[in-house]
């Protein structure tokens, strides 16, 4: 099941050689799209796995799965939706749950430009830029359409340099047990 990786960088730093991600999202956010993303495959909620080009294994969990050692939380908006009352809940027990071992990821940047994008998160409510505060702006923009190899190898290498900055600055250590055990209660 599992894919293989694309044009990824060689010649990057030493780093962990597997890392586990948990895609979390309202439905339709494209949770499963950016798992794909990474993986090359279809996923449908479960964990799946590849090796990148430069030998790096990644873990991809799609809620409701569950996996231990956890290392970050990808917590995925669509970047052609409003932000709504139900965002901001979610957001507070998102933030709650995770704290700063965030990443936010946005999808559909192939409709939404980067322009357009830095305007929208400038202009995003308070709530949001308090999450993006909290998870010291790891964000975003994430085209899980293109076809073209080196822009899916460019966003898995941002992409991961952000969980890279998660995992150092938390010496690697994946979440705690009690966390953990909150996610997999709520999964089930």
């Amino acid at each position: 099941m599992a894919g293989e990786g694309g044009d990824d960088n060689a010649e990057a730093p030493l780093r962990p050689t597997g890392v586990t991600l948990l895609l979390v999202g309202k439905i339709g956010n494209g949770k499963s799209a950016t798992g794909n993303s990474f993986l090359g495959v279809t996923l449908s909620c479960q964990m799946e796995s590849t090796t990148l080009n430069d030998g790096r294994i990644v873990k991809v969990i799609d809620t409701p799965a569950w996996q231990d050692g956890i290392q970050a939380a990808l917590v995925v908006f669509s970047a052609t939706s409003r932000f709504s009352e139900e965002d901001a809940t979610a957001v507070e027990s998102i933030k709650r749950m995770f704290g700063e071992r965030m990443v936010l990821v946005f999808t559909h940047g192939d409709e939404v430009g980067q322009n357009e994008f830095k305007e929208m998160m400038s202009d995003a409510p308070e709530y949001m830029k308090e999450m993006m505060r909290l998870c010291q702006d790891r964000v975003i923009l994430f085209d899980n359409r293109t076809n073209h190899s080196w822009i899916q190898a460019e966003q898995r290498k941002v992409l991961l340099d952000k969980v890279d900055s998660i995992m150092t600055h938390h010496q690697e250590h994946p979440l705690s047990e009690q966390i953990q055990s909150v996610i997999k209660v709520v999964c089930s």
